[in-house]
């Protein structure tokens, strides 16, 4: 059998007296005995942080940091006034956008009416809302408007949850 003509390669031969991995190294950078030089490892330049840089200069942490919310300023902003916060932003872009709001307000309404049946007890509903512990949510356990299946607006499709759960929910049936 036939092998690489390069010093101390024991590989067998692929084309050109050479095996494939070396062939591959002298097509793409003219010398078969070609290797990269390795950059020097750079550190996060954010105070604190030991890790190298994998990204626009940062660690991979503070990179996905900076993708996810906008900036480094993660703790100054997640300081437990967030709610506050949102609930004024919020607040303003439903005066900004008053048609864009009504629209969904209408849709939803639409969507809750048409998955009542007409056996449905509108009181029972009704007060379940009303007894809805505080820091909780009244979820449907089968979502009105699902992406497999859409549920009925009736007690025995409703329950409690904590906020945290039904945002992580969304839609999904569990």
């Amino acid at each position: 059998m036939r092998r690489c003509k390069i010093k101390l390669c024991e590989r067998p031969y692929y084309a050109k007296e050479m095996c494939q991995h070396h062939f591959d190294k002298d097509r793409r950078h003219g010398n078969p005995l070609f290797e990269r030089e390795l950059k020097k490892k750079l550190l996060c330049p954010v105070e604190g942080c030991t890790k190298n840089q994998f990204a626009n200069g940062l660690c991979n942490r503070h990179n996905m940091q900076v993708h996810r919310t906008g900036g480094l300023e993660y703790q100054r902003l997640h300081d437990g006034k967030a709610q506050e916060r949102n609930r004024a932003r919020t607040a303003q872009w439903k005066k900004d956008n008053k048609e864009t709001y009504n629209a969904y307000l209408a849709s939803r309404k639409k969507r809750v009416k048409q998955a009542t049946p007409k056996w449905a007890d509108l009181n029972a509903i009704r007060e379940f809302y009303y007894n809805c512990p505080e820091g909780y949510h009244v979820d449907h356990i089968i979502p009105l408007n699902g992406k497999e299946v859409s549920g009925l607006h009736c007690m025995e499709n409703l329950q409690y949850l904590s906020a945290i759960e039904n945002l992580r929910k969304s839609n999904k049936i569990p």
